[in-house]
This record gives C-alpha cells, sequence and structure tokens, in this order.
C-alpha cells in the first residue's frame, strides 16, 4: 500500500509539473478570429459603413503571459500577414480561417482596398507603395488596433478604418452688391503621386509631379453666408498653391455684365495631412477674391 501510495505522489508530481512548464500560449481553448470593420466616425475626412463587397487584408500578432505590444512588439507571434478578410454574408472572416488562444492579447493592422499595392513592417506599419491619387481609389488603413483580449471579444476584433487620403473643401461667400456666379475653382501645384506609411505617425512621402485639380462640378452662386464650391480626396502633402475662379458677374436687374473673368486668389502654404479635413473659405467681390477671417479653417480631428 505505502508502494502505491508513493507512486501515486510520484505520478501526481510528473503531472502538475507538466502543467507548470507547459507554454503559457497554449493555457485556453483557441477561437476562431472575424473582424468587424467600420470606417472611423471620429475623422471628419469621409464617414460611414464599411462596403460589404470590400474584402482588406490584415496583419496580426499574439502576445501571452500578460505582455503588451508598446514592450514586446518584437517578440510577438504573427498569426497573419497580408491575410484576405472577407465578407462570407454574416460576418467577416479571414481566408483561410485563422486561431487564436483565447488567453492572448492580440494586435492587428489592416489595409484596404485588397487589391492596392501594400505591405507591412514593424518600423513603418502600413505601407501603400506607388499610389495614383488619380486612380479612383480611395485608401484605408487601421492599426495598430493594439492588445484585443481575445477572450474578452469572442474573437471579434473591431477595426477602425482611416482614410489614407485628405479631405479638402473649398468655400466661397459674396461680400459684393452685385451676383457672382462661380463657374470654376481650380488649385495648383497639388502632387498627387506618392508612398503611405502608418507608423511612426501616419503620413505621406509626396512625389515632385503636380496637377491643377477642379473643385466646381457646377456653377455656385454664393450669398453672404458661406457657400460650399466643392470637395476632393486628396494625398497628404505640404501644399503652396493659388486657388483661380473664373466667374460671370450680373447686375441687381440679373443681366450679364462680366462673363468668364478669372480671379486669383493669394497663394497660400498648408499641411494635408491622413484623415483630415481642411476647409477654405474665400471672400470674393466682383474683381478679387481674398481669404476670409475664418480662411484656413483646420480640422485636425
Amino acid at each position: 500500500m505505502k508502494i502505491l501510495s508513493r507512486s501515486l505522489v510520484a505520478l501526481l508530481f510528473s503531472f502538475l509539473l507538466l502543467a507548470c512548464t507547459k507554454d503559457d500560449r497554449e493555457v485556453g481553448p483557441a477561437m476562431e478570429l472575424s473582424f468587424n470593420p467600420a470606417i472611423n466616425a471620429s475623422t471628419r475626412a469621409v464617414e460611414g459603413v464599411y462596403p460589404v463587397d470590400e474584402p482588406f487584408l490584415v496583419w496580426a500578432f499574439a502576445l501571452s503571459g500578460g505582455k503588451r505590444w508598446d514592450d514586446s512588439a518584437t517578440n510577438a507571434e504573427p498569426l497573419a500577414t497580408g491575410c484576405s478578410v472577407e465578407f462570407n454574408g454574416e460576418r467577416w472572416v479571414p481566408v483561410p480561417a485563422l486561431e487564436c488562444q483565447a488567453t492572448s492579447r492580440l494586435t492587428c493592422f489592416a489595409v484596404a482596398p485588397q487589391g492596392i499595392a501594400s505591405d507591412f513592417s514593424l518600423e513603418k506599419g502600413v505601407t501603400i507603395k506607388d499610389f495614383d491619387a488619380t486612380s479612383g481609389i480611395l485608401p484605408l488603413f487601421a492599426g495598430p488596433i493594439a492588445d484585443y483580449n481575445v477572450y474578452n471579444t469572442q474573437g471579434c476584433i473591431a477595426l477602425p478604418f482611416v482614410h489614407a487620403l485628405s479631405k479638402v473643401e473649398f468655400c466661397v461667400r459674396s461680400v459684393s452688391d452685385s451676383t457672382i456666379i462661380v463657374k470654376s475653382l481650380t488649385l495648383d501645384n497639388v502632387k498627387y503621386k506618392g508612398s503611405f506609411e502608418s507608423l511612426p505617425t501616419p503620413h505621406w512621402s509626396a512625389g515632385d509631379e503636380t496637377m491643377c485639380v477642379e473643385f466646381c462640378s457646377e456653377p455656385v452662386v454664393p450669398g453672404r453666408v458661406v457657400t460650399p464650391v466643392g470637395t476632393l480626396m486628396l494625398m497628404g502633402q505640404n501644399i503652396s498653391g493659388r486657388a483661380v475662379l473664373l466667374v460671370d458677374v450680373l447686375d441687381k436687374d440679373g443681366n450679364t455684365v462680366v462673363q468668364g473673368r478669372t480671379i486669383e486668389a493669394p497663394e497660400f502654404a498648408d499641411t494635408w495631412s491622413a484623415g483630415k479635413y481642411k476647409r477654405y473659405i474665400l471672400n470674393l467681390t466682383a474683381s478679387s477674391a481674398y481669404p476670409d477671417s475664418e480662411v484656413l479653417k483646420r480640422f485636425d480631428i
């Protein structure tokens, strides 16, 4: 009996020793991952629900043992490296499926749309290469979405996407007794090709090629209140340009007294940042345009 008891004690000790030496990542059940993407409503660039027909790419890293991303990023276990995430009719799932230990903390980065030329590194975050802002594509990025508790979220990771481009708006206000019809408002010296990096802060490295962009899609008749002319999504950059307007001027009786007058606003310099919104206001007379006291109004939200 004593021999048997000693054997049982030895066996129990062996099991306890094995349990204590197991890797933390193996503790707890594995959970299948899914994602909940949205276009971040905290930026006034462009807000909305993420489209279900637009797959995106995810990079996901797991840390265990209470470790956190800011201190242990280089030690994180990569679970997904540019993995496609698609909507299956019910939820957004990685293809192929991914699992993560419930006790892990997950950090994710993402980029959309899936077909854009992109990559990832710990130093630069999400990168978008050789982008052309005239392509009509609106690139989005997310991350770092750091230290998600996999168990608490039941494996569903929220991804608040942010626009990589900057939203730029021009508005006008009439300070003239005449009626002014704005037929065109262009801005010159706008860079449109470059590359993007999300770390250490989201930024563009714009090339040297520039273009003139048109903000006015249809004639605008400004009154005494601020009237929007147009909005464009443009590449982040240090801009130094000049707005040029093409206007018709009508007298109090509605007769055209000047047709097709070109008005140049003063040159200005500013910085457009990824995911930010800038609004510019010009006061108009029949022959001039000058910055309103609110011009270069910045919404760095």
